[in-house]
């Protein structure tokens, strides 16, 4: 089993609530891949347990999708 953590700390405890709300329909739980998230006052911890490597680099580059767009969107939100 291949696990790792990875931890996104957030300016805010709002914005981090944000993260995980946008986080929980990407997040998965199958024969290969459990991927879960918790949040914990301004941060999101995102875990990865995977049974291979190939599973776990899907999972991690979905914690990475999921944040990558939530960046983005805070960005144009910032803008407006």
């Amino acid at each position: 089993m291949i696990t790792a953590e990875i931890t996104v700390r957030e300016p805010a405890e709002l914005a981090a609530a944000a993260l995980y709300q946008a986080a929980r329909p990407e997040l998965m739980n199958t024969p290969r891949t459990i991927l879960m998230a918790r949040q914990e006052k301004d941060t999101v911890i995102f875990t990865i347990e995977s049974k291979d490597s190939t599973a776990f680099r899907a999972g991690v580059n979905a914690v990475i999708q999921i944040i990558t767009v939530f960046e983005k969107m805070s960005q144009l939100n910032r803008i407006n």
